[in-house]
């Protein structure tokens, strides 16, 4: 399982990160503490870590070289 802490700052963001997880599969978003996960490969989905501190993607693929941008 690869997990990456991630920033989604913008729309644009969002709609480019979900368009990048969609090319892979079981890619979710997750809270600090994995209390709350969401399909990554959803616009909508990503729109509501809007309100989480910090913003953690989970894969069991490594997709680092296709999210490297968002990764801090």
């Amino acid at each position: 399982m690869f997990k990456y802490k991630i920033r989604l700052d913008t729309l644009g963001d969002i709609q480019r990160f979900a368009e990048k997880a969609r090319r892979h599969s079981h890619v979710k978003l997750i809270d600090t503490f994995g209390d709350q996960r969401i399909n990554a490969e959803s616009v909508l989905g990503c729109l509501a870590t809007i309100d989480w501190k910090d913003v953690w993607v989970e894969s069991a693929d490594d997709i680092y070289q296709d999210i490297k941008e968002f990764v801090i």
